[in-house]
C-alpha cells in the first residue's frame, strides 16, 4: 500500500507504433493519438486499454484526442498471435497498436490502497505460480532461475532506479518467499499443513 500512496509509474494511453495492415491503421488512427475513452469507460493508463480490448466480444468505440479535438472510431479487434514472456505462441484480440513509452504517475487514494495491494499481490502470485508450472513443464530452463548473486544485482539495480522500484522489488520477493513457503514440501510450512490436513482427515498420524 505504501507504493500506491507514493505514486506508481504507468504507461500513458498514448499510441506509439502501429502494425502494418492493422485495424487501427486502416481506421485512420495515428501515432501520438491519446485514447481517452473506450466504450464509455474513461481511460487513464495503457493497462486499461489492453484489458478492455481483451474483454471485448464485438466492436469497440474509441474516443481519441488529437490536436485538441476528440474523434470517435469504431473498431473490431482481430485475433492475432503473439509470444508471451515464456516464449509460447498464443492468441489474443488486438487492434495493432503499441504504447508510445510515455509515462505518468498514479497516486491512489487511501480508500483505493487495499484494492491496489490485493490486485498487485494476486498478480505477483499468479506470475510466480505460472513460472513454476512452466519450469515443471520444461518450457522454462532451470538455468534461467536466479540465485543469490542475481538477487543482489537486481536489488542494486532497483535501488539505483529509486525508492519506489526498490519497494516494488522487495514486495515481489516477499510474495515469492510466501508462495514457495506454502508449497507441499516437508521442510516448509506447506508440508506441515499437508501433514496436519492428512491427520485431520484420516485421524491417523503422518509420522
Amino acid at each position: 500500500m505504501a507504493i500506491g500512496s507514493m505514486g506508481v509509474t504507468k504507461l500513458s494511453p498514448i499510441i506509439g507504433q502501429m502494425s502494418e495492415n492493422s485495424v487501427a491503421l486502416e481506421a485512420g488512427i495515428q501515432s501520438n493519438d491519446r485514447i481517452v475513452m473506450i466504450d464509455g469507460v474513461l481511460i487513464q493508463t495503457w493497462d486499461e486499454v489492453s484489458s478492455l480490448i481483451q474483454k471485448s466480444t464485438d466492436t469497440l468505440q474509441l474516443k481519441i484526442e488529437r490536436e485538441g479535438k476528440v474523434l470517435t472510431f469504431v473498431l473490431t479487434p482481430k485475433i492475432s498471435q503473439y509470444k508471451n514472456m515464456f516464449g509460447e505462441v498464443l492468441e489474443k484480440r488486438m487492434l495493432g497498436i503499441a504504447p508510445s513509452g510515455k509515462t505518468l504517475e498514479i497516486h491512489y487514494a487511501i480508500s483505493e490502497l487495499p484494492q491496489f495491494a490485493w490486485e498487485q499481490t494476486a498478480r505477483a502470485t499468479t506470475l510466480i505460480l505460472t513460472g513454476l508450472q512452466k519450469l515443471i513443464e520444461g518450457v522454462v530452463s532451470p538455468k534461467e532461475m536466479g540465485g543469490i548473486i542475481s538477487i543482489v544485482k537486481v536489488t542494486s539495480d532497483a535501488s539505483d532506479a529509486g525508492i519506489i522500484a526498490l519497494f516494488a522489488l522487495t514486495a515481489l520477493i516477499s510474495v515469492n518467499l510466501g508462495v514457495f513457503n506454502l508449497l507441499p514440501i516437508p521442510a516448509l510450512d506447506g508440508g506441515h499443513i499437508m501433514f496436519n490436513a492428512y491427520e485431520m482427515v484420516t485421524k491417523k498420524s503422518a509420522q
